[in-house]
């Protein structure tokens, strides 16, 4: 447990000039906290990389109370950020888009597109719906609801349980 602490926030983030330890995971800032930090949305973040600063600006914060569990911090609260890099139009490239005739196609979980990417959200959405329908508080369900979307932001996570919780669902 003492390992899974040390690398819980190993990120630095500049938050009105104070910096804080937390965690970015693509286009999500995780900051633990205490007293709440003065933060709202269009406001400007930055992540300490080295000599550099990178800039996000902030599209939607969360402020989760009690959310940390103590795990990897002291602080008791969770600040979640949904932020956009500002150089980010700088840095796309417009990915070729691909055309695809089908006709007669019979089958069942057929995947097409760009990427072999797999989306299960409607087996997300059924396990929400089990989540909803268990004996258990509001809070309780909610926070079940929140821990399942983040979890299943891990690819190699996404793919094992999809296929996991669509096998259980069948089988019920």
């Amino acid at each position: 447990m003492r390992r899974i602490n040390q690398l819980a926030y190993q990120e630095k983030f500049l938050i009105n000039e104070i910096e804080q330890n937390g965690q970015r995971k693509d286009n999500i800032i995780m900051i633990p906290y205490t007293d709440e930090p003065d933060i709202g949305i269009d406001d400007v973040i930055k992540q300490l990389s080295g000599q550099r600063k990178i800039e996000f600006k902030v599209l939607d914060c969360q402020f989760g109370k009690n959310q940390s569990l103590s795990i990897g911090t002291k602080h008791p609260h969770i600040l979640k950020l949904q932020v956009e890099h500002i150089n980010a139009e700088k840095n796309n490239t417009k990915q070729a888009s691909t055309s695809f005739n089908i006709t007669n196609l019979n089958g069942t979980n057929i995947q097409l597109g760009d990427g072999n990417t797999q989306n299960f959200i409607n087996i997300i959405k059924e396990l929400e719906d089990k989540i909803d329908k268990a004996q258990a508080t509001p809070q309780e369900k909610e926070e079940a609801k929140g821990l399942l979307w983040q979890l299943m932001d891990n690819k190699l996570v996404n793919t094992v349980v999809g296929t996991l919780a669509s096998n259980a669902i069948k089988s019920e």
